[in-house]
């Protein structure tokens, strides 16, 4: 992990939290969290010691100052839980869109197509909520290393390239991981 280089393009990959497996014909896209899914997602952005089933503060994302003016996400009913779960504990409130294209399929290459479009040209700090096994290898891509998201963990990178580039070229570009946060281990770290 590196140290926050101040003025860079910042990306935020968050995979969905936990889901039901519980009626076995559901149909994927609608699948809801589960209970475990339910409380992680407050986890990762509140430093509060009042959130239902969690009295472990997470100094996650609002806390290291990793605020996403954009969040662009999955339209699966379990990511716009995860997502509807955290977004009370973020401020300000960023812009959401939910797309069906980034429901099972890799992200990087539609976020390109939003970037050549114009569309993220004031974007600083980028957050996508989906998939694995998407989620890793854009992971990958992007940094050339293995990266592990467990259900509801956020990977917070930086691009080489600063504020003020476009996305279209820091998508091409070399990133660094700054943090890798699960919060099943915040549990037991913020304990300590």
């Amino acid at each position: 992990m590196t140290a926050h280089r101040v003025g860079a393009l910042r990306l935020i990959l968050l995979r969905h939290a936990k889901s039901s497996w519980k009626d076995p014909y559901l149909a994927d896209h609608v699948r809801p969290l589960n209970s475990r899914g339910k409380s992680d997602c407050p986890r990762m952005v509140s430093g509060s010691q009042t959130l239902v089933a969690c009295s472990i503060p997470a100094k996650a994302l609002v806390e290291r100052g990793w605020i996403p003016e954009l969040v662009l996400s999955s339209s699966s009913r379990r990511t716009v839980n995860t997502w509807e779960l955290m977004a009370p504990h973020v401020s300000p409130t960023p812009a959401v869109w939910f797309a069906h294209e980034l429901y099972h399929s890799p992200p990087l290459p539609w976020v390109q197509a939003e970037a050549e479009g114009g569309r993220l040209s004031k974007i600083e700090t980028l957050m996508l909520v989906g998939h694995n096994p998407w989620w890793e290898m854009a992971a990958e891509e992007l940094t050339d290393r293995s990266v592990v998201l467990k259900t509801a963990s956020a990977l917070l990178m930086e691009s080489e390239l600063d504020v003020g580039a476009s996305w279209d070229d820091a998508l091409r570009a070399q990133w660094t991981i700054d943090k890798l946060i699960h919060p099943r281990e915040l549990m037991f770290t913020e304990q300590d």
